[in-house]
């Protein structure tokens, strides 16, 4: 039976299929950060011709230079049923313990449904993480902390951490001027490469 979890779905304005959702909160003295990854292999029967194309195309062809857009890994139909869109869509969530240094003290894979808590682009997450009256900025301003944190302890041990974000999506002056008046140094996009970094390398 899959687990019931949280998630706030984050991703550029132009996105298809949302695929993922993040979430953290504070327990006591420890932070648990989660991941969740929409799970198409209740869509997708082993063997079958989707299955087989997915396995030649192995990954998903972005910024395509013949102008025909993407060339999605699945087919779109499946894409669509998959993506994280609304509550109680399947997932695969990734679930860490992290205590005050942000060391993992655990690390736990399961197969779960997603409670949706909020869908935002980029530049609507930035906004909501300045503005104390958006029903996520709570969430969403422990989530910059944790990744801002995160993203210092990467670069400490020599990782290249590129700060500027793609211009074309939207100015940055623009969405992240509070957020950097109030001495964070972490974007909306920051949050979401940090948590999937972290999730990834459990």
């Amino acid at each position: 039976q899959r687990q019931i979890v949280n998630g706030i779905c984050i991703d550029n304005q132009f996105t298809r299929y949302r695929d993922d959702a993040i979430w953290a909160e504070s327990v006591g003295e420890y932070h648990v950060v989660s991941v969740s990854i929409a799970d198409v292999t209740e869509l997708v029967a082993p063997g079958s011709s989707a299955d087989e194309e997915a396995s030649r195309r192995g990954f998903t062809l972005y910024g395509a230079h013949n102008g025909s857009g993407p060339q999605f890994m699945l087919p779109e139909h499946i894409l669509s049923a998959a993506s994280l869109e609304s509550s109680g869509r399947p997932t695969t969530t990734i679930t860490l313990v992290l205590g005050g240094a942000l060391e993992t003290i655990s690390c736990r894979v399961f197969p779960s449904v997603l409670r949706q808590r909020g869908r935002l682009s980029f530049a609507e997450a930035d906004e909501a993480l300045v503005d104390e009256s958006h029903p996520l900025n709570s969430r969403l301003y422990l989530c910059g902390l944790l990744a801002e944190k995160l993203r210092a302890r990467r670069r400490q041990k020599g990782a290249i951490v590129l700060d500027r974000l793609d211009l074309e999506r939207y100015s940055l002056e623009r969405a992240s001027e509070e957020w950097h008046k109030h001495a964070h140094h972490v974007c909306a996009e920051h949050v979401v490469e940090e948590f999937i970094l972290l999730a990834g390398g459990a």
